[in-house]
């Protein structure tokens, strides 16, 4: 419940922050999701009373989303329409890496002192990113606090036009799928290959290093051979790489099946995103990956409950199926709206 706490929050709330980035400035939104966190993430320590925790997740979750949209934005500023693949590839190379890093200096902390620490240091990191915001970001494209400027109705606008639900629909596949390496692959290799904890560890870790290595690499694919076509390819990867698990017998091979997962996430995840800047009005960029977003969190959340369900009914090698059968319907959605644009 404390986790599903979290994901309403962000749910509900990452289109807002995508709203408000527009409104009042990205630099702005930034701010007040690090400085937030500095705030709630050390409140963990002061009980254990349960109310009191479910409302901190919720806290979590709606001010740690912020930054989602509000840096996605201002990187679309940023980067010039031939480097836009590029960008976005840079920014899941450096969450990945923060995520790794955070990770790994947090268990260290824990495990050598309290988690109490884990937090204070997670609240200290906080703070500092949320001050170098306010006093080092230049202020970029702050939109207008006028009728004119983008609003909820921007939103609705986005949810009724064919390329953007397109898009949106590409994010929860794109992310649903994703969850078939996150959060079944300590439980698949098990049972696949007999696998110790270590061996599921080792997996893991490969899986997000080869993220951080190949989303920096790949990201500009996009750039040079185009949005879809790369997206389509990128899906077209991870589906083979989801339905060569079932042929898996060591743990090589489960390592070179989780990189391809790895590096089919790396085509698409960042030539979507650079998609969709393509069709947005700078004025919205904000507001696109805000509900982009929310897209993403609901891929995040739907992937485990899909792949759960087919597991139980139909068995474990059928949510290998499943997970290429989503990536399958991605590749047709990606070309079917490369020919609508060509008509």
């Amino acid at each position: 419940m404390l986790v599903s706490t979290f994901g309403a929050a962000m749910i509900s709330t990452e289109a807002l922050w995508g709203v408000l980035s527009d409104k009042i400035g990205k630099d702005t939104v930034l701010a007040i999701g690090m400085l937030s966190m500095a705030l709630i993430t050390p409140s963990y320590t002061l009980t254990q009373w349960m109310p009191f925790l479910f409302a901190l997740q919720f806290l979590r979750g709606a001010m740690g989303v912020a930054g989602g949209p509000a840096s996605r934005a201002l990187l679309s500023d940023l980067a010039p329409t031939q480097k836009r693949g590029s960008a976005m590839g840079m920014w899941y190379t450096t969450r990945n890496l923060g995520q790794m890093v955070g990770s790994i200096v947090g268990t260290y902390i824990a495990t050598a002192t309290t988690f109490t620490y884990s937090f204070y240091l997670c609240a200290v990191s906080s703070t500092i990113g949320g001050t170098l915001v306010l006093t080092g970001l230049r202020r970029l494209s702050p939109g207008e606090n006028s009728e004119k400027g983008p609003s909820f109705q921007s939103v609705r606008k986005m949810l009724t036009t064919k390329p953007f639900q397109a898009a949106f629909a590409l994010a929860i596949i794109l992310l649903a799928g994703n969850t078939l390496v996150e959060a079944f692959l300590p439980i698949f290799a098990i049972d696949l290959t007999g696998a110790t904890t270590t061996d599921v560890g080792i997996s893991l870790a490969t899986f997000n290093i080869a993220c951080v290595v190949t989303t920096f690499l790949l990201g500009r694919a996009s750039d040079k051979f185009g949005r879809r076509l790369t997206t389509a390819i990128g899906m077209t990867i991870s589906a083979i790489a989801y339905l060569s698990y079932m042929l898996v017998t060591s743990l090589p091979q489960m390592l070179l099946a989780t990189i391809g997962a790895a590096v089919g996430f790396s085509l698409a995840g960042p030539a979507l995103l650079a998609l969709l800047i393509d069709i947005t009005v700078p004025e919205e960029y904000g507001t696109a990956m805000g509900v982009y977003g929310v897209f993403e969190d609901i891929g995040v959340m739907t992937g485990p409950l899909l792949y759960g369900f087919v597991w139980e009914s139909q068995g474990l090698t059928s949510i290998f199926y499943a997970s290429a059968t989503l990536e399958a319907l991605g590749v047709a959605l990606t070309l079917m709206l490369r020919r609508n644009k060509k008509q």
